[in-house]
């Protein structure tokens, strides 16, 4: 009997083969549309989220000019009222012969601020009376002094003591008895401003935070963190100098000090951040509120490894999914080449039958489709030899 080798393979092979071409170009289709799903999520999700925190940055830093200009009007404002007040007894002031009227307006003024000193200075910029007598108060250069005629309580900027302290100052201007210029200084100590702009720093050593510089671009305050140490005037870090970082100084000189409030990203101190700026006019000073490249990203990566996650996930499955149809496309070709072949080799040993002389053999004949009907010629075929050979027979053996 002849074994169905060569064809039932060959069906097996075929239709095995046709199953795996098709599950391969599935999967890959699978594949390329995870992968283009997974840039188009991160990549939407990215330029959503970036657009909103860049549009917080911009809000927030704004935010924090108007209080820290808030909590100096609010100095300006009590150094007018103070100013007043002294201003009543400034003709003994400048003999300082009311001292004692200088000692009890600094007492009040710590109640509620850090002041450092009040120095009551006569038109020629010396110093005629003060509080306390040892805070010397010479690093305001007198040049200063000239240009407050047309207002009446003048800002002076942070300013490095010769005792290497810092401070900053109001002056309120008035006259004495000759109508000459009187200047009366109110020297504070800035560790107030300080937590103030420490304030956006939401933990100790955070790389989100809130950094000041004057209008010079040098650093009034930049708090420790992971990247840096303490920044104060003492430093003397000047941002608008390229060995600080090229795009940082030019966000410094041609935005921030130009004015601007905008986003932008630098380097400092090899930490990627972006940084919301802007500038306060009436103090000088420029504000940057810094957000690390690697916090703003990092919802988009772990979103990310979240896709590849649930990527690998699927692939695995799909991959045991298509082995199981492979397996199973196996199984049934087998089946249906068997099936197929079956009848075939029926007929095959059928026509040796005959060959070999056996003209009794008959296949069997059920269903309706071509292997039917070859059986059926077949089955025919073997009784038309079977009456030529009775009838062969009949005539004795001739033709």
């Amino acid at each position: 009997m002849i074994k169905p080798n060569k064809l039932s393979k060959k069906i097996i092979a075929y239709s095995t083969s046709l199953v795996l071409v098709t599950t391969i170009i599935f999967s890959s289709a699978s594949i390329f549309t995870l992968i283009a799903f997974k840039k188009y999520t991160v990549g939407k999700t990215e330029k959503i989220f970036k657009e909103n925190a860049n549009g917080n940055l911009r809000r927030e830093v704004v935010t924090y000019a108007k209080i820290l200009q808030r909590e100096m009007d609010s100095r300006k404002s009590i150094v007018y009222m103070f100013g007043k007040i002294l201003d009543k007894d400034i003709n003994k002031l400048l003999t300082c012969h009311n001292k004692e009227k200088l000692a009890k307006i600094y007492g009040e003024i710590n109640e509620s601020l850090d002041i450092r000193s009040i120095a009551v200075l006569n038109s020629n910029f010396k110093v005629m009376c003060k509080f306390p007598q040892n805070i010397d108060i010479s690093s305001i250069k007198k040049d200063f002094y000239n240009s407050l005629s047309s207002q009446k309580v003048k800002y002076v900027d942070f300013h490095i003591n010769k005792d290497r302290s810092i401070s900053y100052s109001y002056i309120y201007l008035t006259k004495d008895k000759t109508r000459s210029p009187a200047f009366i200084i109110f020297d504070f100590n800035p560790y107030d401003i300080y937590s103030l702009i420490k304030t956006a720093q939401l933990t100790p050593y955070s790389q989100k935070y809130l950094w000041v510089i004057n209008k010079k671009g040098v650093l009034i305050y930049d708090p420790p963190t992971k990247g840096h140490p303490l920044i104060t005037l003492l430093d003397n870090v000047d941002l608008t100098k390229k060995k600080n970082g090229e795009a940082l100084s030019k966000i410094v000189e041609h935005e921030i000090l130009k004015g601007k409030t905008g986003i932008s990203r630098y380097i400092f101190r090899n930490v990627d951040k972006f940084v919301g700026y802007t500038y306060i006019k009436e103090l000088g000073w420029g504000l940057g509120l810094t957000l690390p490249t690697e916090t703003f990203y990092s919802p988009i990566i772990t979103l990310s490894k979240d896709i590849d996650k649930r990527t690998i996930y699927t692939l695995s499955f799909f991959s045991i999914f298509s082995a199981l149809i492979i397996l199973a496309s196996a199984t049934i070709s087998m089946i249906v080449a068997k099936k197929t072949t079956k009848p075939i080799i029926e007929t095959i040993d059928a026509i040796n039958s005959i060959i070999e002389g056996d003209r009794s053999k008959r296949l069997p004949i059920g269903g309706n489709d071509e292997l039917n009907q070859l059986a059926e010629s077949v089955n025919k075929l073997m009784d038309f030899f079977d009456k030529i050979w009775a009838n062969i027979k009949k005539d004795g053996g001739n033709l």
